[in-house]
């Protein structure tokens, strides 16, 4: 007796898409095992991206300028995670660029998907700066082959009016590059010296240092003076505003050639001075 009837009723969704993302740092490799994060240390993150909605996320991406990681196309269910992994190796330039200031490589990453707006999250890795500098001053007389190092007196003997040889050797020891680094004596004037950066400054002039770097300086005093003498190098430069220094002294004695030798016992004692001069022997 009749034709069908239909009816019908709509029952609304509560679709809440929603994505977290969260990055760690799982470790920092200490590549040249000095036990300080610098240069060439890698950080290894990790980016965990969660779907805490309800509705499976589609076209996820992860992005990290930093490291380079450009993740794309993933899809996560709902209540599921996904882990994404990334390297960065900390550079020299970070070092000494005190980590754009603020003494840390800041890195930031950033996940994605057709259903959500993005959301980033980011780690901190602190660095580890310790500039410093090391100077040895080294002494060679009578035409020696080799320099010695005469921390403390007397040092070689010689006679007055010979040449006496200097050495400085500057050894940047800290992880950072040093610059402007001044290199001064306190007897002699080392300015205008081969290699001197700035020769119309005082002292001898250091542009640049890269850690483990060193700078031999040679200097020649043309008369060695009578008795103890003894003086001292400095090397000094700043970094970040606080002075980085060290010094080191170097000695020889000077006799008299006039009054040397006048004794058997001299001689004896003295066995470097003997040179065949019969005049002097």
């Amino acid at each position: 007796q009749t034709g069908p009837s239909s009816d019908s009723e709509v029952v609304p969704l509560n679709l809440t898409p929603a994505l977290v993302i969260d990055k760690t740092v799982a470790s920092v490799t200490d590549t040249n095992g000095n036990g300080l994060t610098d240069a060439g240390d890698v950080i290894n993150y990790n980016v965990k991206v969660s779907n805490t909605g309800n509705v499976t996320l589609t076209g996820v991406t992860v992005v990290d300028p930093l490291t380079g990681q450009n993740i794309s196309a993933e899809t996560i269910a709902v209540g599921a995670s996904k882990d994404f992994a990334s390297t960065y190796t900390i550079s020299q330039a970070d070092v000494d660029g005190n980590g754009g200031g603020d003494g840390d490589i800041d890195n930031t990453a950033t996940a994605d998907s057709d259903q959500t707006g993005p959301s980033s999250d980011s780690e901190v890795v602190p660095l580890n700066l310790t500039p410093a500098i090391d100077i040895e001053k080294l002494v060679k007389v009578d035409g020696a082959t080799a320099f010695v190092d005469a921390d403390t007196a007397t040092g070689p003997n010689t006679f007055e009016g010979t040449p006496v040889q200097f050495k400085f050797t500057v050894t940047n020891t800290g992880n950072v590059t040093l610059s402007d680094i001044t290199v001064s004596d306190s007897d002699f004037d080392l300015s205008g010296l081969t290699g001197d950066a700035n020769g119309s400054l005082a002292g001898y002039q250091i542009a640049t240092l890269a850690p483990s770097g060193s700078v031999d300086i040679l200097y020649t005093q043309s008369a060695a003076t009578v008795g103890q003498h003894t003086d001292t190098g400095t090397a000094s430069t700043t970094f970040n505003g606080s002075t980085v220094s060290d010094m080191d002294d170097a000695n020889y004695f000077g006799f008299d050639a006039g009054v040397c030798g006048l004794t058997p016992g001299f001689w004896s004692q003295h066995l470097w001075a003997w040179d065949g001069n019969s005049s002097t022997d």
